[in-house]
């Protein structure tokens, strides 16, 4: 068995809102880009 830790970064984000007449929602937003950069 190994132990490593390894570098991870989000994949979403979530923002959380609060109004007085609706009260709480949230809205969840990708962290990348969905197509590929770059040529090929």
């Amino acid at each position: 068995m190994e132990w490593g830790r390894q570098m991870k970064f989000p994949n979403h984000f979530y923002w959380y809102l609060w109004d007085e007449e609706w009260g709480g929602s949230f809205i969840k937003t990708n962290a990348y880009a969905p197509y590929r950069c770059g040529s090929g």
